[in-house]
């Protein structure tokens, strides 16, 4: 539930992102591509970006794959930060479960 939670607002950002993209570019997206884009971001989003774009569309991809990786990136770093800082100042962090 947590991790829903936390993806929401990326996916909010994201659908924003499209519709101003659509708006900018003169395309109409329809209401079954907005639900799509809602419930199946993954299969909808690289749909959206080839009948906007064409071909470019690869492109788009890419950067938002890259851009995808940075954000996991950081907050990998970020977690690791926040564990080096709790053991260097003595909070004991939980054990996973076995």
């Amino acid at each position: 539930m947590i991790s829903a939670i936390a993806v929401l607002p990326a996916l909010i950002l994201a659908i924003l992102w499209c519709d101003a993209d659509a708006r900018h570019r003169g395309h109409k997206i329809g209401s079954v591509a907005r639900l799509g884009l809602v419930f199946c971001f993954v299969v909808a989003f690289p749909v959206y970006v080839f009948r906007s774009r064409g071909l470019s569309g690869f492109k788009t991809l890419g950067l938002a794959m890259l851009f995808i990786a940075a954000m996991i990136g950081c907050a990998f770093v970020a977690g690791l930060m926040f564990a080096l800082v709790a053991h260097f100042a003595g909070f004991k962090l939980p054990s996973p479960p076995r």
